[in-house]
C-alpha cells in the first residue's frame, strides 16, 4: 500500500503542472503519514519492549563504541610509528 501511494504521488507530481491542484498529492502524503504513526505505535506495544530496549541500548552504546575504536586506533598508531622507526634504522633493512 505505501510503495502504491509513493508511485501514485511521485507520478502525479511528474505529470503535473505548476498549477496543480496540490490537494490530492497533500492527502496521499497525510495517509503515508497516519501509515507512519501505526507503525510507531506498533513498538509501543507491551511484547515489543524487550526490542525498545535493545535498540536503546544500541543506541547509547554507540558512544562508547567510537571511544573504543579511536583509543584503538591511537594505541597502534604509536606503536606503528615505533615500528617504523626501529625498522627504518635497522643496518640490515637499508638496500
Amino acid at each position: 500500500f505505501l510503495a502504491g501511494t509513493a508511485l501514485v504521488d511521485l507520478s502525479t507530481q511528474l505529470v503535473a503542472e505548476d498549477s496543480f491542484d496540490m490537494f490530492g498529492a497533500s492527502l496521499l502524503r497525510f495517509f503515508r503519514l497516519i501509515r507512519l504513526v501505526r507503525i510507531v505505535k506498533l513498538f509501543r506495544v507491551k511484547f515489543m519492549k524487550d526490542l525498545r530496549l535493545m535498540v536503546k541500548g544500541l543506541i547509547a552504546g554507540i558512544k562508547t563504541l567510537a571511544m573504543a575504536f579511536a583509543l584503538l586506533f591511537a594505541v597502534l598508531y604509536v606503536i606503528s610509528g615505533f615500528a617504523a622507526i626501529t625498522v627504518g634504522t635497522d643496518p640490515r633493512t637499508k638496500d
